[in-house]
């Protein structure tokens, strides 16, 4: 009858099952009450957390980005550029009147004033100097001015003619050397009812008087 030797607990085929034995030892229930609680506790915190997420970005896209849930969203208004409606207005041509051709002329002259005061009357087709007195037309001072006499009136328009001296309004009697600067043109209506104009030609000497005058003008054949 043979007889063995029993061989050392730990040795030889039962070697693997010790270290079974080894790995199983611990586990879950090698921690204590208090560390399970804190383990289940940082469990439950952070379960909450990943819900709390998932709740306010809502599930995640096709491209695996938050999509996230009542935002609100910035309004967008979009601005359109002003029109802007330009008006045309009609524009009216005036159509420029062809002035009258001017008639033949009744009489014309020049008459220079001396001694500081003069006249000029239209006899035929002169214009001569009587002087200052009832028989001129044109009354000249070297003081007062340049006034109508024996009936005859004067007008100021613009770019005196036969046309516009036809169609003027003769109210003016008299015209100072302040509203008659130097080689100004009145148109006038002699006592005929003829129209015609003049240009008062002078210079101011040292005493602030009118010195130098000439008279120059037209009158023109027919009546008003």
């Amino acid at each position: 009858m043979s007889t063995g030797t029993t061989p050392p607990e730990g040795s030889g085929t039962d070697s693997g099952s010790g270290s079974v034995a080894g790995t199983n030892s611990g586990g879950w229930s090698s921690f204590t009450t208090v560390e399970r609680w804190t383990i289940v506790s940082g469990i439950g915190t952070l379960v909450g957390a990943l819900i709390a997420v998932i709740a306010l970005f809502g599930p995640f896209g096709s491209d695996d980005k938050p999509v996230a849930k009542n935002v609100p969203l910035m309004s967008t208004t979009t601005s359109s550029a002003p029109v802007t409606t330009t008006s045309t207005t009609p524009t009216t041509t005036l159509s420029t009147v062809a002035s009258e051709p001017a008639p033949p002329v009744y009489s014309g002259g020049t008459v220079r004033i001396y001694n500081g005061s003069g006249g000029v009357t239209f006899s035929g087709n002169q214009w001569l100097d009587p002087g200052y007195n009832g028989s001129s037309e044109i009354l000249v001072d070297d003081k007062d001015g340049v006034s109508a006499g024996n009936g005859s009136t004067f007008a100021v328009v613009e770019n005196p003619s036969y046309s516009t001296c036809r169609n003027a309004d003769y109210s003016v009697q008299s015209l100072s050397w302040d509203q008659l600067p130097s080689k100004t043109s009145v148109c006038i209506k002699t006592s005929d009812a003829r129209v015609g104009k003049f240009q008062v030609t002078w210079k101011k000497n040292r005493e602030g008087d009118a010195d130098d005058m000439t008279v120059v003008g037209v009158i023109w054949q027919p009546t008003s």
